[in-house]
């Protein structure tokens, strides 16, 4: 066990996420959303204490939902959604040269959302699914 390489404390950039929306009625748009999360952590040698090399990876997603608005008023929306899509995790340990892949399915289920304003908004959402468990909030910008 003492020979064995200890790791610091890790370290993750947040998700970085783009939506794109697809409006074919009034009250359902297609959405696909793409996110990613990147991550790193240091590795030292037990013995000496110095730096043997870091870990590092990154978990990416593609998520096409489908989205029913039950309110659309020009600065208010209110929706449900739910989506299935395909994520990838790409990680590289100490030693290796080359990463390893997983692919997984992914699914998110918001039973309500908001968001508020024009050109630039604020939304909120309730969900559970791969993306996040619980709330999401943050502020969009409409092109």
């Amino acid at each position: 066990m003492i020979y064995r390489p200890s790791t610091g404390p890790g370290y993750m950039t947040g998700v970085i996420s783009a939506e794109f929306d697809f409006n074919f009625r009034k009250w359902f748009t297609l959405t696909v959303g793409l996110s990613g999360n990147g991550a790193f952590q240091d590795v030292f040698d037990v013995m000496s204490g110095a730096k043997a090399g870091r870990n590092r990876g990154v978990a990416m997603s593609l998520l096409p939902e489908a989205r029913f608005n039950w309110l659309n008023r020009p600065l208010v929306r209110m929706y449900s959604s739910i989506g299935a899509g395909i994520g990838v995790t790409a990680y590289t340990k100490v030693g290796y040269d080359y990463p390893s892949f997983s692919w997984y399915p992914v699914f998110q289920v918001s039973p309500v959302g908001i968001s508020v304003g024009r050109r630039v908004y604020w939304f909120a959402e309730c969900g559970i699914g791969m993306q996040y468990l619980g709330g999401m909030t943050g502020i969009g910008v409409r092109f």
